[in-house]
């Protein structure tokens, strides 16, 4: 089963794709934002009292969209887990395995294995070109993105049987979650627009994403951390009670 997994990773060209698309991403949307943070950076402010000017650390461009677009291709992770499960189905490999539970944990597994070489690779990347380097506490972070990805990814392809119909789910869910956390536009924008900065927290990468800047400012708050903690877990216990059920009954109802 591992083997058939693995072969399967190495042998799709999408796989390969998506891991150096955090890289590309974040080269690119940098590049062209930072001057928009410059911008504000170098504004005059006229007011009647003393200025106290700001000192400490800030995020430039590139460190917001290294993280969010790091976080945003891992959840994206999802849709490669629901293709792949979905694929064995269609193949009727499912209908014919004496142990689906093993069967659907090794893909599941493989697939974490894949988002940590992608987390991995990226990090060196950051390091290289814009001398962005994570903590072990951030890249924990940023792996623990991965269980909730290849379950929500899991659990769609065990309630569909067309994969248009996956991708449309996964890829709608993805795509916005990681709008709202900043993967397509500058989080300091997203802050301060109307409406946006509480519908932002629908998001969960919003909540991953910003213990990953307060981590990298030195500003981390214990609730910043318990609130991810708690979204996780919450989640990935639904989803896992979802596919428990759907493997063992054929239905989540």
């Amino acid at each position: 089963m591992f083997r058939q997994s693995l072969r399967g990773i190495i042998r799709g060209p999408a796989y390969y794709l998506l891991s150096i698309l955090p890289f590309v991403l974040t080269l690119f949307l940098s590049a062209g934002t930072q001057g928009y943070l410059d911008r504000f950076a170098e504004t005059a402010v006229h007011v009647p009292g003393p200025v106290v000017r700001y000192s400490g650390p800030v995020l430039g461009a590139a460190e917001q969209f290294a993280v969010s677009e790091l976080s945003f291709i891992l959840m994206m992770v999802s849709v490669l887990t629901g293709l792949a499960v979905l694929r064995e189905r269609h193949l009727h490999v499912w209908d014919r395995l004496p142990c689906r539970g093993r069967f659907f944990a090794v893909h599941l597994l493989t697939h974490v294995g894949y988002g940590l070489w992608v987390l991995g690779l990226n990090s060196v990347l950051y390091i290289i070109v814009f001398e962005i380097r994570f903590s072990v506490s951030q890249l924990a972070v940023f792996a623990s993105i991965l269980p909730l990805a290849v379950l929500f990814g899991g659990f769609t392809a065990l309630c569909v049987r067309e994969r248009s119909v996956l991708s449309n789910i996964v890829l709608m869910a993805v795509m916005l979650s990681g709008y709202l956390g900043g993967a397509l536009s500058l989080t300091a924008v997203l802050q301060n627009t109307r409406f946006m900065n509480v519908l932002r927290y629908a998001s969960p990468l919003t909540l991953v994403n910003e213990v990953i800047y307060r981590m990298h400012l030195h500003l981390l708050q214990g609730e910043n951390l318990v609130a991810w903690a708690v979204t996780l877990m919450a989640l990935s216990i639904i989803l896992l009670i979802g596919c428990e059920r759907r493997i063992r009954h054929g239905s989540i109802i």
